[in-house]
């Protein structure tokens, strides 16, 4: 009998295998997917409810106010005012911050001043008859030349109703603030102070030589000569250089008017010297110069608002402008950071004026 029997059962590991049927494996990527479409539907809902509410907010913004949410009809419904010290009366010394470079318009921007919100702050000071005195508490090294005009010329009006104003200089009150600062009844500078730099600046970078360089050619196409006066992808001529510097010139004139009027000085102190070349200067080196009247802080300022007020036991409160979501986002719409941003040479933009210390340029 040969030793293989085919008619014999087999002790086989693998048909042991075969007969019994392996149950079917759960498909793993189901459940994953399962997971991944609850977490995407998640996160859609989420943004429907962002942009919902978000719309309400905004219509809400511009159709009605609260005490979160300010209407674009009233002014200054969205200052708040934010106590200082108390007083034993109605009456009030009002502290207005201009921080930053000044820029036109009423858009948000982080540590920078906008002329539309100081400009509201002042008219709230002049609308409020328990407001006997006002504080620039300032730290600007100054901004666009149209902007920072508005400004002084609302200070003008609201000191012509009665109102004190005092301009207490901080780290830097130069250029653009110095002209904020003419425009008030009173000056006080820390001795350390950098302020002064009287002057107009307009610019920017003029890349005719790379182009030449790299055979690119500025094509402009115009009605007038001097219709392209400030393409920076051409060399300037003669006579467009005695165009823009008549342009600084008659600028720098109103400024320097403004100083000689607002500090009782004469207009050729002013254009002359160093105060006329554009120099910076210390708080103690300001006051000899008679562009300071007072070395002192923000406490001293405060004090003499009181007193040219007539209103020493008054309170003192700072203003504080408060921003709708609607404010947020139409500040997106604007392009603050090439214009306000310090330290970046895009500050000073092709055709604008500025007054602007060279410490930010």
């Amino acid at each position: 009998m040969s030793e293989f029997d085919p008619a014999a059962p087999q002790n086989n590991s693998y048909d042991k295998h075969r007969q019994s049927p392996s149950k079917p494996v759960k498909n793993s990527n189901g459940f994953l997917q399962s997971f991944l479409l609850i977490v995407l539907s998640f996160f859609v809902i989420m943004f429907l409810s962002f942009v919902l509410i978000t719309g309400i907010i905004i219509y809400k913004s511009y159709s009605s106010s609260s005490d979160f949410l300010v209407s674009f009809d009233s002014e200054t419904d969205n200052i708040h005012e934010k106590p200082v010290s108390a007083g034993t009366g109605k009456e009030k010394v009002v502290i207005i911050e201009v921080t930053g470079v000044i820029y036109q318009g009423n858009a948000v921007a982080r540590d920078h001043t906008s002329s539309d919100s100081i400009i509201s702050q002042i008219r709230k000071a002049g609308r409020d008859e328990n407001v006997k005195g006002v504080v620039l508490d300032m730290n600007t090294p100054g901004g666009a030349v149209t902007a920072t005009d508005e400004i002084h010329h609302e200070l003008l009006k609201l000191r012509k109703k009665g109102k004190r104003v005092v301009t207490c200089m901080r780290t830097v009150a130069a250029s653009g603030g110095y002209y904020l600062a003419a425009g008030t009844d009173y000056i006080i500078a820390n001795r350390l102070t950098l302020t002064g730099s009287i002057g107009v600046i307009i610019g920017g970078y003029n890349y005719h030589g790379l182009f030449k360089r790299l055979g690119i050619k500025s094509e402009i196409y115009k009605s007038g000569k001097f219709k392209d006066l400030l393409n920076m992808g051409k060399p300037r001529n003669d006579e467009e250089i005695k165009l823009l510097q008549e342009m600084v010139d008659e600028t720098y004139l109103e400024f320097a008017t403004i100083v000689a009027e607002g500090r009782n000085m004469n207009l050729g102190d002013v254009t002359t010297g160093v105060i006329g070349d554009a120099g910076i200067f210390s708080g103690r080196k300001a006051q000899s110069l008679g562009l300071v009247d007072e070395l002192g802080f923000l406490e001293d300022a405060i004090k003499k608002a009181k007193e040219l007020g007539n209103a020493r036991a008054a309170s003192v409160v700072r203003y504080q402008p408060r921003h709708s979501i609607a404010d947020l986002f139409s500040s997106l719409k604007t392009d603050i950071l090439s214009e306000v941003l310090p330290g970046k040479p895009t500050i000073v933009h092709k055709g604008y004026l500025y007054y602007l210390c060279p410490l930010v340029l």
